[in-house]
């Protein structure tokens, strides 16, 4: 979970003006916890945010084709998200940032 939330702050800074502000959140809820990484960027379309996740995708605009990438940081979050039997999502406004949870099935105690 390491590189996931290290691709995010990364994303998150990367696409946010300098001096904006980076907010990081968990909450749990009965068996689950979710935690979230939320800035205010340039925001992504909602016509493709269906496509986010996907192998070397990265938003073409006019903000993002100055920023470096590979398309790939998402994409491994969600595998490895998945394989940790959680979910990955972003929810996003152009213009004002976006906000990219996790949810993750919560630990056992005794």
């Amino acid at each position: 979970m390491h590189s996931v939330f290290n691709n995010l702050l990364s994303n998150a800074v990367k696409y946010s003006p300098n001096g904006g502000n980076i907010v990081l959140g968990a909450q749990q809820e009965a068996n689950n916890v979710t935690m979230w990484v939320k800035d205010d960027g340039i925001g992504i379309p909602q016509d493709l945010l269906d496509k986010i996740f996907d192998r070397f995708y990265r938003v073409d605009n006019t903000d993002s084709r100055t920023t470096s990438g590979t398309g790939l940081g998402l994409s491994l979050a969600k595998e490895i998200v998945s394989a940790q039997g959680g979910s990955i999502w972003i929810e996003s406004t152009l213009g004002k940032g976006s906000t990219v949870y996790i949810t993750l099935p919560a630990a056992e105690t005794d």
